[in-house]
């Protein structure tokens, strides 16, 4: 068996080598092309060498018009100095303008009649609209876009919904507390007494109930410098309330105030001694004020003394002197003794306090949503 195969190995060696002979014998080598060479070395380096061409000087010819001769960059100077920056101002914001208060119209109301009691709460007011409608409203009840904020004897306070507060009175010549607001001279009959228009009297006692400092005088007044020519001529008057005391002392707007006790009011060192002088009046003392009015100069005193307030007068009726009385004595007397028998107001105020709490027990029976507003 291994014969076999050796002879197979070595007939394949044979014809391998058989065939690689045959394939070269019969390979043939590629032709080979002759070319003559027609330039000889010498003819090249017999050639003249190309002229160099200049394009700068074509340039210049410029047959078309066309060329633009660029001129040399200069060099630009810089400085290596930074400059100093500008300082900033200050902006300064202005104050945001204060909202003007705008005022609605009054409400169309009148007030016609008040039931007051010892309780606030409990104190009704009856109002009438402009249907001629009424209701009862109590404490902090609505009205329209208002509240009822205040309920006294004679007046009511209503809160608008701007926060504008309104009065509503049942008798316009009363203030807020029901009492006839005195006159002037009334007001002032204990503290200053007129003379004449030139002449005053003052008692610095009962004048301190109602001007306690110098300074609130000054502030009524409103005393500010008056100029002519750009010079100072004193203190004018820039306001003189009738119903305040300026006015009763003799006072009037626009008068200007050129000296007190020979003391120049036209600069501020002197105003201090003024005021001083004024601050420390007592009884026995005489305030001399010289001023201007309408262009003519004029004195006003004032003397500082105690006035004396009129006796409080104790009647005797003739009945206690055994006297026979007049027939208007007698009424008054018969009307004494019938209250003090039949203790009236004690009978008014029962029957007030019965119709007030029939009023209330007739509105709390009613629902808070069925009351008429």
């Amino acid at each position: 068996m291994r014969q076999q195969v050796w002879i197979l190995n070595s007939s394949l060696s044979l014809i391998f080598l058989t065939i690689l002979i045959i394939s070269s014998l019969l390979q043939q080598a590629p032709p080979r092309l002759k070319i003559k060479a027609t330039i000889k070395i010498d003819d090249i380096q017999k050639k003249k060498p190309i002229p160099f061409i200049n394009i700068d000087k074509i340039l210049k010819n410029d047959l078309f018009d066309t060329f633009i001769e660029s001129l040399p960059s200069q060099p630009i100077k810089k400085s290596l100095i930074t400059p100093i920056p500008p300082v900033p101002m200050a902006t300064i914001t202005p104050p945001p303008v204060p909202k003007k208060q705008e005022f609605v119209n009054p409400l169309p109301i009148k007030l016609k009649g008040i039931a007051q009691s010892s309780d606030e709460l409990k104190s009704i007011a009856m109002i009438e609209d402009e249907t001629q409608k009424e209701g009862l409203y109590h404490l902090g009840e609505k009205i329209k876009d208002a509240q009822l904020i205040k309920l006294s004897r004679n007046k009511i306070v209503l809160l608008r919904a701007n926060g504008q507060q309104e009065i509503l009175s049942l008798r316009p010549d009363v203030d807020f507390l029901g009492q006839i607001p005195p006159s002037p001279q009334e007001k002032w009959k204990y503290a200053i007494k007129k003379i004449n228009d030139f002449n005053f009297e003052i008692d610095p006692k009962e004048l301190k109930k109602d001007i306690p400092s110098l300074g609130e005088l000054v502030e009524e007044l409103s005393l500010g410098t008056a100029f002519e020519n750009n010079n100072p001529l004193g203190m004018k008057i820039g306001k003189v309330d009738p119903n305040e005391i300026g006015f009763v002392i003799g006072l009037r707007q626009n008068d200007i105030i050129t000296s007190i006790n020979n003391i120049s009011a036209i600069n501020v060192k002197d105003r201090i001694k003024i005021y001083d002088k004024l601050s420390n009046a007592k009884k026995g003392d005489n305030i001399q004020v010289a001023l201007k009015r309408n262009s003519m100069d004029s004195i006003i005193n004032y003397k500082f003394k105690k006035l004396e307030k009129p006796k409080k007068l104790t009647f005797v009726s003739p009945a206690d002197q055994g006297l026979p009385g007049s027939k208007e004595q007698k009424h008054a007397q018969s009307v004494k003794d019938f209250r003090r028998n039949h203790n009236v107001n004690a009978r008014r105020n029962q029957t007030v306090a019965d119709i007030r709490k029939r009023l209330l027990d007739k509105l709390r029976m009613r629902s808070p949503n069925m009351r008429f507003r």
